[in-house]
């Protein structure tokens, strides 16, 4: 009987031991993803993002007018990472019209391109980061995309590299 009991509380006393690790650990974690978050906020903060820059808009309406003349190459030189254009199906686009691009000037919808993008790639610079929300109308020769023709908003991010003068399209997305 003895036996057992010690059996027990050896396996009790190790219980508590890997529990006490297992919550030191996520109090470690925790505090690292809130040293995260507020180097994330003083980065907003800091940041010149509530300025607009007509450059960056003008990339997206070069973009856009590329978009309409079919223009493949001209596409390509306003993405950051210019891939084939083939998944936009060129070729059954019977117009797109741009409409309205709105600035996005609050801070808070950064928040998660900085976490996830800026402070990955030391090759930008925070304050090199716009959103924009882009309203378009898109017309297809054959309704077989799998967006319909109609009037569709995303959500546009343009980033500068450092040392660069010039904007580019990082991302396309909905919003």
């Amino acid at each position: 009987m003895l036996k057992i009991l010690r059996n027990y509380r050896t396996k009790l006393m190790i219980s508590i031991i890997i529990s006490l690790i297992s919550f030191s650990l996520i109090g470690c974690k925790s505090k690292d993803n809130s040293i995260n978050k507020s180097t994330t906020d003083i980065l907003i903060e800091n940041s010149k993002i509530d300025e607009n820059y007509e450059e960056a808009e003008e990339v997206i309406k070069n973009y856009y007018k590329y978009y309409n003349d079919k223009n493949e190459e001209k596409m390509l030189s306003c993405l950051l990472s210019p891939q084939s254009v083939s998944s936009y199906r060129l070729f059954n686009l019977d117009y797109i019209n741009l409409k309205n691009i709105n600035y996005i000037s609050d801070k808070s919808r950064y928040d998660i391109y900085i976490n996830n993008f800026l402070t990955k790639n030391k090759n930008f610079d925070i304050e090199m980061l716009k959103l924009y929300e882009v309203k378009y109308d898109i017309k297809f020769i054959e309704e077989i995309e799998p967006v319909k023709s109609g009037e569709i908003t995303k959500e546009v991010m343009l980033v500068k590299l450092v040392g660069s003068d010039k904007w580019l399209i990082e991302g396309i997305g909905t919003m």
